[in-house]
């Protein structure tokens, strides 16, 4: 049983900003006040940007500096840590669960920055980096400091706001100890009071913890008149970000509605107060529950639209608890896609209503600045028929967005002729033996692994379709399409699961044919079959399905002859090259 995840490296996520000080001559006693006029000691926060090359400059008379700021450095070197959990059963959609750890920064969490003005340099060390968005608010608090430079008592502070100069009175050639800490948000930071000031993780009535930034360096200031003092600073994320996902990717599905809360245990999500003198944590408390009723999209090249929503929360830590995520999925509604029986050129999106279900992840130990993506991942529910559990719906093949070619048909629609009929699925349901339906075989090819989430399906064996044809309790049926244009076979209600996950409890396989070396369609011609003997007897379509040996198939025929009523299903030999539909095994 997984209980932890190792972490190893350093520790915390490192938003890099540069600071522009304009330090001139101050004949009055500063005052614990923002600051509304532009004298004395100016910050310029500049935000994050795509590099981290910055350089100092040699400091002069009423000269200011130009500045690079830095930005949030990529370890790239450390490799995301990942546990996944195996299939769970729950109620008609099965699902995994999956726990990432990201490591976001490469300084140490306790890292704190000296530089003395007037001492010209250059830095051009490089890395990825993210920004800071404008309008961002941060409040900057000054600190008289002792021989070891540490904070004593608090001279000045003001609220400065991400690409705005910020001005805050003080003397000049005199050592101070500035502090600098955001909330990552564009709300109002109320100021802080006394000699030793604390933050909470929590502001402006915001349940939990949140994003909470933190920076920390010395300051010598100039003895020169209106001399330029550029400083470069580290913030540093005292929380944990956790993102928790509901992937509807194994389901092939938009998500139309998603609620959940994050329950209040103990080994769940906390929040803090902060120390500003010390960047330590004074008390860490359980946290309220947490409601997640508003979620974000993912946005990627690889992701259709609204199949992966999301949603960001924070955790108060030290790096020394462990934490339990205990969460309730209160709503959850999927969109699905059908075929339209009576025009096979189009679909309709179908309502899917899975009811609430609580779980838990794994035991985690949550480190600051550290990323957890705590991700539910939908797999559609499966079938047990025989020795196997089967998909309810045929492979098909889209080729449009990558990572997500290969999906399952919702239900097993009948596919009429009209506007085009089965002419529609040819290049995309029909498989000739490799991994694409057109690719020629390959012994090591099996499309069903490359389902989301991969190596979930398989190809069925030759002795699952055989216990397939032979189990009972249900007995398996055949049934003509409307109007007799084709025929399938079920067994009804095998499944307990049924409306409102899907629309109905039944395995079925329609019968379609199948495509020879040419490409050309053999043995479907939207015709049903009957049990009349004689030269009224009605053959029907014939049925092909691949399985994971060569020239081997699930062989459907409504009756074999004018004589025989009798349906037949066996595994059966073939030859040549053959396409024909997929039907795919859980791969337990």
């Amino acid at each position: 049983m997984f209980t932890s995840i190792p972490f190893k490296g350093r520790t915390g996520l490192y938003l890099c900003f540069s600071l522009l000080l304009s330090i001139q001559s101050c004949t009055k006693t500063p005052k614990v006040e923002e600051i509304s006029e532009p004298e004395n000691l100016t910050f310029t926060v500049g935000g994050f940007s795509d590099t981290e090359e910055y350089s100092d400059i040699n400091q002069g008379k009423s000269e200011k500096a130009t500045i690079k700021p830095s930005g949030l450095q990529s370890q790239t070197q450390n490799r995301p840590q990942q546990f996944t959990s195996n299939i769970i059963k729950w109620n008609g959609l099965d699902m995994q669960m999956q726990l990432t750890e990201e490591t976001m920064g490469v300084e140490p969490a306790n890292h704190r920055v000296k530089q003395r003005i007037g001492k010209p340099g250059i830095a051009t060390k490089k890395a990825a980096n993210i920004p800071m968005e404008p309008g961002k608010t941060y409040r900057l608090v000054i600190f008289d400091t002792d021989a070891g430079g540490n904070p004593t008592t608090l001279v000045n502070q003001g609220l400065g706001t991400i690409g705005s100069t910020l001005k805050v009175p003080v003397y000049r050639n005199k050592q101070y100890r500035g502090v600098a800490y955001s909330y990552n948000r564009s709300a109002s930071i109320a100021a802080v009071t006394g000699n030793n000031p604390t933050i909470p993780t929590t502001d402006n009535g915001v349940n939990g913890a949140q994003d909470l930034l933190y920076a920390t360096g010395l300051v010598q200031t100039s003895d020169e008149v209106d001399a330029a003092n550029p400083i470069a600073v580290l913030f540093t994320r005292k929380t944990a970000l956790i993102r928790m996902e509901v992937n509807a990717r194994g389901t092939f599905a938009e998500i139309d509605q998603v609620s959940a809360t994050v329950k209040s245990t103990a080994a769940g999500l906390k929040r803090g107060v902060l120390s500003l003198k010390t960047g330590n944590y004074t008390q860490i408390l359980n946290a309220s529950a947490l409601n997640l009723p508003d979620w974000n999209n993912v946005i990627s090249d690889t992701i259709p639209l609204k199949w992966v929503k999301y949603h960001d929360f924070h955790t108060a830590t030290s790096g020394n608890q462990t934490t339990t995520l205990n969460i309730s999925l209160d709503l959850l509604k999927l969109i699905s896609q059908r075929i339209n029986d009576a025009a096979p050129n189009t679909s309709s999106p179908q309502s899917r209503d899975l009811p609430a279900v609580e779980f838990t992840f794994p035991t985690f130990q949550a480190n600051p600045g550290k990323k957890y993506t705590a991700s539910l991942q939908l797999v559609e529910h499966a079938v047990q028929r025989g020795s196997a559990e089967w998909a309810r719906g045929n492979l098909y093949y889209e080729p449009s967005i990558d990572r997500n070619q290969y999906r399952f048909r919702y239900d097993s629609p009948h596919i009429r002729n009209i506007n085009g009929g089965i002419s529609n699925f040819l290049s995309t349901d029909y498989w000739y033996g490799g991994n694409t339906p057109n690719a020629t075989y390959n012994a090591s090819a099996d499309p069903c692994k490359l389902v989301f989430p991969t190596n979930t399906w398989r190809l069925p064996t030759v002795s699952e379709v055989t216990a397939l044809i032979d189990s009972s309790n249900p007995t398996v049926i055949r049934r003509n399409q409307t109007a007799n244009e084709g025929w399938y076979i079920t067994w009804d209600n095998a499944s307990q699961v049924g409306m409102p996950q899907y629309r109905n409890r039944h395995l079925i396989f329609t019968v379609l044919g199948y495509r020879n070396a040419s490409g050309a369609l053999l043995y479907f011609n939207y015709e049903g079959g009957n049990t009349v003997f004689g030269t009224q007897a009605q053959l029907g379509d014939r049925g092909f399905y691949r399985t994971n040996t060569n020239n081997r198939y699930f062989s459907l025929r409504f009756r074999t002859s004018n004589w025989s009523t009798t349906l037949t299903l066996t595994a059966a030999n073939a030859s040549g090259n053959t396409a024909a539909p997929i039907r795919c095994v859980r791969n337990n």
